[in-house]
């Protein structure tokens, strides 16, 4: 599936129970993607925060005590957004040199992008994939990438949920003997 950027071999390593290493720096450069993003708004807003603060000191709008609670205020935005940047490079981490990953198989159901309307403002969530009770971030998919009422099997690693391979197993009555077949040779 072109689509999420892997081949037939890649696929193939996966069904014979490792990652190939393409896949590995897929995972490497995802997590280094998030620093970035994450990190550059996290110094940026940092940034912006301590210079209106101490313009305001400057002025005397603001006493101290409100600059220093001002503070620790605005740094919490900061804070969570390394914090969180932090704990995806710890799990994509984990999921790099485990070399550990696992498999759901099911129906396959696209939730697209929502865009929702806040007091705040407007925000995206991400297009998912569901399979069985599983949830994966994706690219934007083309329409009908999935045949309806077919089974697929997701190879994934699972600290970060990163989809690493799909297979589609063909309609359910064919997906259902694949899948006894696979669980006789294991």
């Amino acid at each position: 599936m072109a689509a999420f950027g892997f081949d037939a071999d890649e696929l193939e390593a996966n069904r014979q129970g490792y990652m190939t290493k393409s896949q590995r720096q897929k995972l490497y450069s995802t997590r280094w993607n998030h620093v970035w993003k994450y990190g550059a708004a996290a110094v940026l807003w940092l940034v912006l925060c301590v210079g209106v603060l101490v313009d305001a000191m400057q002025r005397g709008n603001i006493s101290l005590v409100g600059a220093v609670v001002g503070a620790f205020v605005l740094a919490g935005i900061p804070a969570m957004l390394i914090f969180r940047v932090e704990d995806w490079r710890r799990r994509i981490n984990i999921d790099l040199y485990e070399d550990d990953f696992e498999t759901v198989s099911g129906n396959v159901e696209v939730l697209p992008v929502v865009t929702k309307g806040h007091r705040q403002g407007y925000y995206t969530t991400l297009p998912k994939l569901r399979i069985g009770t599983k949830e994966f971030e994706t690219p934007v998919l083309p329409d009908n990438i999935f045949v309806d009422g077919d089974n697929y099997r997701v190879f994934y690693v699972p600290k970060s949920m990163s989809i690493l391979t799909i297979e589609h197993l063909g309609g359910s009555q064919e997906a259902s003997k694949h899948n006894k077949a696979q669980h006789k040779r294991s």
